[in-house]
């Protein structure tokens, strides 16, 4: 095999330079994935006179006003449901670790499942602000 012809991962390898288009996209990469990792580390449950759902500080959340929920319950998680937010049936799942996670089924028909590891603390805190769930 000729020099010019080997890929471009091997380069990197043999110490041959890298092209700068490449070195570009790794480094974006890179920066999108150490975003994603430290804003989806967290999830945060606030449960006030509204539910506030957030992933890190400020972005991605949601409010929910507890006058929407129709119903809640603890539920598991498949593990296909996986990790992050997901796309489920009739809704969606906000979650960062383990199978426990609280349903809510909105006065829409949508469900939004929040993950927790404390999902009867959750529960609980839930039907002090919307007692109809």
């Amino acid at each position: 095999m000729v020099a010019t012809e080997m890929p471009m991962f091997s380069a990197a390898i043999f110490g041959e330079p890298v092209p700068l288009p490449l070195r570009v996209g790794f480094i974006a990469r890179a920066l999108v994935f150490a975003w994603s990792m430290i804003t989806f580390r967290r999830l945060t449950v606030e449960v006030t006179h509204e539910i506030q759902v957030r992933f890190g500080r400020t972005w991605p959340h949601r409010t929910i006003d507890p006058a929407t929920i129709r119903s809640a319950r603890a539920v598991r998680n498949s593990p296909w449901h996986g990790w992050g937010i997901r796309w489920i049936r009739n809704g969606s799942l906000w979650n960062v670790w383990g199978l426990d996670a609280v349903e809510l089924e909105l006065t829409s028909g949508r469900r939004f499942r929040i993950g927790s590891d404390e999902p009867d603390t959750l529960l609980a805190a839930i039907r002090v602000v919307a007692p109809t769930s």
